[in-house]
């Protein structure tokens, strides 16, 4: 997704949200990612946050354990910003990454450990501080 697919989501106050719902699924165990990005860059924000699907294990689809993140600075420079536990954030499966503060964001990307399993990622939000 790129610029123009970017909307305020008022669940909380100047998140901004990309939305869409994508279902990934690896085969022959390689990694699978999604990211979104945009032109100008976002300052103020906490966290960028990869929204997930509940677990269906008789439909195929998982949370996995964790997924690497990278992040693209002002400059349209990917960052590796390291692997992040799965967690829940009010009772969904995200994977939740916080930024340093002062860093400026002009894409986040969640990179999934190899799967025979599908992932669903229904959104992708950064929150402000």
């Amino acid at each position: 997704m790129t610029d123009g697919a970017v909307f305020e989501n008022f669940v909380r106050e100047g998140s901004t949200s990309m939305v869409n719902m994508v279902g990934l699924v690896s085969k022959n165990g390689e990694q699978h990612s999604v990211s979104a990005f945009w032109n100008e860059a976002r300052t103020r924000i906490a966290y960028g946050v990869i929204w997930l699907t509940r677990e269906m294990k008789a439909a195929g689809i998982q949370v996995p354990p964790f997924a690497t993140i990278k992040w693209r600075d002002r400059n349209k420079k990917w960052q590796n910003g390291g692997n992040v536990v799965s967690t829940t954030c009010v009772g969904i499966p995200c994977i939740k990454y916080r930024f340093a503060k002062g860093v400026a964001i002009t894409g986040l990307e969640a990179i999934f450990p190899a799967s025979d399993q599908w992932v669903f990622v229904t959104e992708i939000s950064l929150e402000p501080y």
